[in-house]
């Protein structure tokens, strides 16, 4: 399929705020990129924070509806699967072909993101990293029940994600040093299987 002027970019723009960042990268650079002139830029997206915002939103929103929370974790599972379905549904979000892990400029755009956050942090990422907030505290809730503080259930829930996002972001390096395999499918699903049971046994040790 021939791609359109929006499509390039797009794409363009893609790789450029991923290599430099949204403050550091340019209309020009973008332009150069994608071999257009910045009317053309102004055309289709009126500025640089417009393009940059449809360009997160729509990581974002991909990356979730691509691995969508309620595939994974629903009403009529124990609370063990649905433990396990949170993981799963990490795991994707973060190595999955359609997750952040599966392309380097999305990697590099919301490792950035972090560093040195932008409006879109706000106005995109929150809302789903609050919805993952909810679901993580209600299946903590289901394990431990009111023998533990709003606080530390909330420490559990980090706790869990945290294991499935930081190898994303630190991949490289931890390949390097042997803490972590290549992310083929054979060994997500092993550390599927290794944060689930660390998490598992923590919650269940938590009541004790």
């Amino acid at each position: 399929m021939k791609k359109t002027t929006r499509m390039k970019i797009l794409e363009a723009a893609s790789e450029v705020f991923g290599d430099k960042g949204y403050r550091a990268a340019t209309v020009r650079d973008i332009c150069k990129k994608a071999g257009v002139n910045q009317a053309l830029i102004n055309y289709y997206f009126n500025s640089k924070q417009q393009l940059y915002n449809e360009i997160f939103s729509s990581i974002v929103e991909s990356v979730a509806g691509s691995y969508p929370l309620s595939d994974f974790v629903r009403p009529e599972m124990t609370k063990e699967e649905k433990l396990k379905g949170l993981v799963i549904t990490m795991m994707n979000r973060a190595f999955g072909l359609h997750g952040i892990g599966g392309s380097k400029a999305r990697l590099n755009i919301l490792s950035r993101e972090m560093i040195e956050p932008t409006d879109a942090m706000d106005m995109y990422l929150v809302t789903r990293i609050s919805e993952i907030r909810a679901v993580g505290y209600a299946i903590v809730t289901e394990f431990v029940g009111d023998k533990m503080s709003d606080e530390n259930k909330f420490r559990h829930v980090l706790s869990i994600v945290g294991q499935c996002m930081f190898p994303m972001f630190e991949n490289k390096v931890l390949m390097k040093t042997d803490l972590m395999k290549e992310p083929t499918k054979d060994n997500m699903d092993i550390m599927v299987e290794h944060i689930y049971s660390f998490s598992l046994n923590a919650l269940n040790g938590a009541v004790k």
